[in-house]
Formats: structure tokens, sequence, C-alpha cells
């Protein structure tokens, strides 16, 4: 059996519950959160429940569409609460970084 490529690897479903759930908390709707991925609110609504999870190439399409780079929604997704302690420093400064780099594609997009 030939192992899966990396684009067709299922995301654990607890963190793409937690990614939908802050992109609603930004104002994103479920459909708009399913057009960016091609896939329908039905889905979406499924993912954040936990009975389905994404793959990585939706994931792909989600950074495309909302023009923020992937590590920076994983990063947005996980609650500073479930850092442990003694990453919690490098979990900040972490976040910071991929946050100012988003915003300055965003300004080279003219976004």
């Amino acid at each position: 059996m030939s192992p899966k490529s990396p684009k067709s690897q299922s995301v654990d479903k607890s963190l793409c519950t937690r990614i939908i759930e802050r992109l609603q908390y930004e104002g994103l709707s479920l459909e708009r959160i399913g057009e960016y991925m091609g896939l329908s609110r039905a889905y979406i609504c499924m993912v954040k429940s936990g009975q389905r999870n994404l793959t990585m190439a939706r994931l792909k399409k989600l950074e495309v569409g909302l023009r923020r780079p992937l590590p920076l929604l994983l990063m947005q997704a996980i609650e500073g609460a479930s850092v442990p302690e003694e990453l919690t420093s490098e979990y900040k400064i972490l976040r910071s970084i991929l946050k100012q780099a988003s915003d300055k594609r965003r300004l080279d997009w003219g976004i």
C-alpha cells in the first residue's frame, strides 16, 4: 500500500473545527469558507461539528482564498491556552512574525 501524498492527508478534526470557528469569529460565513475550499456549506457544517475533516489540499485552497499563509491560519486556530507554558513565549513570537509577514504580503498585493 503506497503512502498518501501530503496534499491528500487528512488534518486533525479538532484543528479543522478550530479553524472554521476562528474564521467565523472573524466574520466569514460558512458559505464563504466553503467557497474558498470548493466545498458546500453542509460539508463545512460537518467539519465544524467534528463529523468530517479537511485535507491539506483544501487548506491550501483556503490559504489562497484568504491570502493568508497557512502557518498563520493554523497558529490563529490554536488557542494560546492550549500551548504548553514553557512554549508560550515562542508561540507569541512566532505568531507575531507570521502576522507581520501576512500583513506585508497583503500590502505587496495591494489588498
